[in-house]
């Protein structure tokens, strides 16, 4: 699996739902009518000889993970009654159990789970859902389940989300959910998997170690705003001068990316605000210089390496303000950013 992939796989096939074949039997294609619930039209699908576990382009989507993520549970319970494959995974390998615990929807992960749902298969990252649904909750998952309700049309109540998080948890560990226990480090300080990261340490692991795109668990941690990691990081001794790519360090990733909240806790914690990458920038200059569509581009690929959905928009709307606050602390000496 492609270490570029992320969740824009599946927006992609959910917005494209609806836009490719047209169905002579219904009004909405099985992915559509398995995204609003519609019954009738998932029954004329069937009724005609469509494949229940027929899969949408590009991300492999089922209709019932479609109808796990989007929170359908007459319609999950229905296609699970009709023989759909509990158990299919994505070309991402996603479940709909992932989908459905993930997104919080108990009711439909208590139906899997009641169906024979596999309990701990693992996705393109090498999550379980129960790791997927215990990531640490920080303003980057909020963005995320946020940004991605939106492009497909779905409002999720991201409160809601955060306050059964727990449930949906637990659930899953009373019927076998279990955390990989190999899960990789760096997806884990991605993802604030603490626990995973301490363990590494206390076998041996090097704080400085470096995945294959030569970023440290550091970086890893503050391109993502995961906070409670950075802070455990640096308090073992993690280099913030670290670089990478065009000598970059976390506090400019963190800075271009958006994380307002590492930037701040870098910051804090004594982070050279006048380190300067290959082409001569610090994290102010990246972060006031004219917003482009490369630019743009560039943070969409940083995405797909680091496997995480960026909300481009708000990235472009939190500059001036992400600008002021390295100029502040460095002691006013910047100049004005651009417009």
């Amino acid at each position: 699996m492609n270490k570029g992939a992320t969740l824009a796989t599946l927006v992609v096939s959910l917005i494209f739902v609806g836009c490719g074949e047209k169905s002579p039997v219904a009004s909405v294609d099985i992915w559509t009518a398995a995204k609003n619930g519609d019954i009738a039209a998932l029954e004329k699908h069937m009724a005609a000889g469509k494949d229940i576990n027929v899969a949408a382009r590009p991300g492999g989507e089922t209709p019932l993970m479609i109808a796990a993520l989007t929170g359908q549970l007459e319609a999950a319970q229905w296609l699970v009654g009709k023989g759909a494959d509990i158990n299919a995974a994505n070309r991402e390998r996603h479940t709909a159990l992932h989908y459905a615990t993930f997104f919080c929807y108990r009711d439909i992960v208590a139906m899997l789970i009641e169906n024979k749902a596999e309990m701990n298969p693992l996705n393109y990252r090498g999550e379980t859902p129960l790791d997927s649904v215990t990531r640490t909750w920080n303003p980057s998952l909020r963005e995320l389940y946020s940004l991605v309700g939106g492009l497909i049309g779905t409002k999720f109540d991201v409160d809601q989300i955060k306050r059964v998080r727990p449930e949906v948890a637990e659930l899953i560990r009373k019927n076998g959910g279990e955390h990989n226990p190999e899960l990789d480090v760096f997806v884990a300080a991605r993802t604030g998997h603490l626990a995973v990261i301490e363990k590494y340490l206390a076998a041996g692991g090097h704080i400085e170690a470096r995945d294959p795109l030569n970023h440290t668990l550091l970086i890893n941690a503050a391109s993502l705003g995961q906070t409670e990691v950075i802070e455990f990081l640096i308090k073992k001794g993690a280099d913030m001068g670290a670089t990478y790519g065009d000598g970059a360090t976390a506090l400019h990733g963190a800075a271009v990316l958006g994380r307002r909240e590492a930037v701040e806790l870098l910051i804090k914690k004594g982070a050279n605000l006048s380190l300067k990458t290959d082409k001569g920038q610090t994290a102010f200059d990246m972060v006031s210089a004219t917003w482009t569509r490369d630019l743009e581009t560039q943070i969409g690929s940083a995405g797909q390496v680091l496997q995480h959905l960026f909300d481009t928009v708000k990235i472009k709307q939190g500059r001036p303000e992400m600008a002021a606050l390295l100029r502040q602390h460095m002691g006013g000496q910047a100049a004005a950013p651009k417009p």
